[in-house]
């Protein structure tokens, strides 16, 4: 592999595990002390799902024969949040 595109995927690593790890911690303990002390931990434990594909995305692409699956897993959650942002904006 040419050492620029490592070097832009090692980047697009960086950045979308800065944006999809808080987002999706953020939004599966229902953000800021909305529901009491009483409350469980993760109110809505389905925004960890982009989490997941997130991590499972990143164990894959470092095998070299599923690479482009790996790396289009975790460009998906990222694309969940940039559509999920685009439609709160709009709506």
């Amino acid at each position: 592999m040419n050492s620029t595109l490592a070097m832009v995927l090692r980047v697009l690593l960086i950045v979308t595990s800065f944006i999809i790890v808080p987002l999706s911690l953020w939004f599966a303990t229902g953000f800021i002390g909305e529901y009491g002390d009483d409350a469980p931990m993760f109110i809505a434990p389905g925004y960890l799902i982009p989490l997941v594909l997130w991590i499972v995305g990143f164990i894959i692409h470092f095998f070299k024969n599923y690479f482009h699956v790996g790396m289009v897993m975790m460009g998906g959650p990222l694309l969940f949040y940039v559509v999920l942002f685009t439609m709160a904006a709009f709506y």
